[in-house]
């Protein structure tokens, strides 16, 4: 985890953001560094950051895995000659479905608690969420989608996805690829955690102003998976239930999404070296 900053975008106001170059994979191969970028959401991203993704990455598509409803309240800007994909996995309900008493125009803008307890509710803290996203029609059609941006792209050139912070309906995605690409599921799951090391210091920010508060610790570390960190145990239990149902998380890319064995060769040969 040492070197894992070597992979930062170095974008300041993009959260999480970093790139999939220099994994290795079992077979000894290594991804292509500047081509798989995955971040928070754009929508504070500056002019000249914009131009650092057009020019540096010769940036070819934004992926958006955010719900439509998100989407449409907050799109992302252009970023040169970039293509858009909406790819969304998980509908999202408005602040008024969870909270009908609310005039917050998202869910993002009620208060940490307020969020978390709705979050429980709703079941968004259970540890089988991802596995329930990558079996649902949605989340299937969405990640399909991320699949055919990712064999659209022309060679050379990079593709950047992101959801809001980069780090649920984003690492899902990240976890598939790398699973495809031949990198052993020790190291997908050091990515995944790499959120928490991107993060830190508003992961520190959110534990200071709750413990301020007196919050319970467990509804702290709640909060925390909700909005700025990952728990690993979520990501292990959709690893565990690709295999259990379609062999390993290959399996599913390739039964569930369709994405085809010459399919698969050609990402290979695109992204790694």
């Amino acid at each position: 985890m040492t070197s894992e900053k070597s992979r930062s975008l170095n974008l300041k106001s993009v959260s999480n953001a970093r790139e999939l170059g220099g994994y290795k994979t079992k077979d000894g191969k290594t991804i292509k560094r500047g081509l798989l970028l995955r971040t928070g959401h754009l929508l504070d991203v500056t002019e000249d950051e914009k131009a650092v993704l057009a020019d540096k990455y010769d940036l070819y598509a934004i992926g958006d895995l955010r719900s439509e409803r998100e989407a449409a309240a907050k799109p992302d800007a252009p970023i040169g000659t970039s293509r858009y994909y909406g790819m969304s996995v998980f509908d999202m309900l408005s602040a008024k479905d969870y909270a009908p008493g609310t005039n917050a125009a998202s869910i993002a803008e009620l208060d940490l608690i307020t969020v978390y307890n709705i979050s429980k509710a709703y079941g968004l803290l259970n540890d089988d969420l991802y596995a329930k996203i990558l079996e649902s029609e949605k989340g299937k059609e969405g990640y399909t989608k991320f699949f055919k941006m990712l064999s659209d792209a022309p060679a050379g050139r990079a593709v950047l996805w992101h959801c809001t912070g980069g780090k649920d309906r984003t690492g899902i995605a990240a976890a598939l690829l790398m699973s495809v690409l031949g990198v052993d599921e020790e190291t997908v799951v050091e990515d995944f955690m790499a959120t928490n090391l991107y993060n830190a210091e508003r992961i520190a920010k959110t534990r200071s102003e709750l413990m301020a508060k007196n919050v319970d610790n467990d509804v702290i570390d709640g909060v925390i998976v909700l909005v700025d960190g990952v728990d690993e145990r979520f990501l292990i239990n959709a690893i565990n239930f690709m295999k259990d149902k379609y062999g390993s998380a290959t399996g599913y890319v390739k039964t569930a999404l369709g994405v085809t064995d010459e399919e698969i060769k050609a990402l290979k040969n695109k992204y790694l070296e």
